[in-house]
């Protein structure tokens, strides 16, 4: 599916996944399920399109790991 996006549980655990989508939901509705080996996130209702939405979230989670919060 093209608003779908698959995070391994190896890179993040499910806190600074939620903490991402909740302080982001301008992006739209973010939900994120439990996968073999990871999370799988759907995005739905993004005004901007599910690619660019996917591609933000990816962006702040790198910046929240970074310890880069400026969103």
């Amino acid at each position: 599916m093209d608003n779908t996006m698959f995070i391994s549980n190896r890179e993040y655990d499910c806190n600074p996944l939620r903490k991402v989508a909740a302080v982001n939901s301008h992006l739209g509705l973010i939900s994120i399920h439990d996968a073999p080996g990871g999370y799988l996130l759907s995005f739905t209702g993004c005004p901007l399109g599910p690619q660019k939405a996917m591609a933000l979230y990816s962006q702040y989670l790198v910046d929240l790991t970074n310890n880069i919060w400026s969103h």
